[in-house]
């Protein structure tokens, strides 16, 4: 939930902050805003590829990118939240210094909704308890992804329970921006992965890393499988979960069900 102060969500930055101050404001603010959406465009394409059966669909030895991809992109995300929230120095923005920077450069009438906005948030508390967990994850959850980067059933858990942690920080990043902007909307997922975006009728709403999968899984040999000889005879011997996704892909491309 965003926690949102009802005397300056009214209020425009430029009446907010000092006049001398509100360039240097949307620059930092723009820069943080960036990095956030990077972050989220990074776990939105990783939880794309995390719900990909490919396992199934590509097999043990043929999975090495879709490993690689789910590891580069859990760093990459790692770092973005290191990068947002540690203060190592005024030249380097993070939330924290911006925080603090507003707090130095805001009118005196507007400083006190200010301060309470940030303390109903527990803003300080989040970003504090947001570093350590960000050592959490890289100690408990990465060095095993790295040990084995085929991402086994059991390497699988702890990538799974890496990306719910990320997903947890991720939405308290973003409601902690929103108080920075002052309740100003910005959105922090691009257009194509945005889900309020209403798109044409009839036109095709998949975004890009969902089209590529599903070309990935088009061309399997999973799915082909009712196409070759003797599928009746298979079909008796396949496991329960591969006719599953075998069913739920061919009616999702408009192909003969099984």
């Amino acid at each position: 939930m965003i926690v949102r102060n009802s005397i300056l969500e009214n209020l425009d930055p430029s009446e907010i902050l000092e006049p001398s101050s509100l360039q240097y404001y949307e620059e930092g603010r723009d820069l943080i805003w960036k990095e956030l959406v990077l972050l989220n465009s990074y776990l939105f394409i990783l939880e794309k590829v995390f719900d990909f059966e490919s396992d199934w669909l590509l097999g043990p030895r043929k999975d090495t990118f879709i490993a690689l991809v789910k590891i580069s992109m859990v760093e990459n995300s790692l770092l973005l939240i290191s990068k947002l929230t540690t203060a190592t120095s005024d030249e380097l923005l993070s939330m924290t210094l911006l925080r603090k920077w507003i707090g130095n450069h805001i009118r005196d009438e507007y400083k006190k909704p200010f301060d309470q906005s940030l303390r109903e948030a527990n803003f300080s508390k989040i970003i504090e308890k947001t570093r350590g967990k960000v050592k959490d994850i890289r100690d408990k959850r990465i060095a095993h992804l790295i040990v084995d980067q085929n991402l086994r059933p059991q390497i699988s858990g702890h990538f799974n329970m890496a990306l719910q942690e990320l997903k947890a920080i991720r939405e308290q990043l973003n409601r902690l921006f929103d108080l920075l902007c002052f309740g100003i909307e910005h959105p922090v997922l691009p257009i194509e992965y945005d889900p309020r975006v209403q798109h044409p009728v009839g036109s095709d709403t998949r975004s890009d890393i969902e089209y590529i999968l599903d070309l990935i899984a088009q061309d399997s040999y999973l799915i082909k499988l009712p196409e070759l000889p003797h599928w009746d005879t298979r079909k008796e011997h396949l496991d329960p979960e591969a006719l599953k996704i075998i069913t739920e892909y061919r009616i999702k491309f408009g192909m003969t069900e099984v």
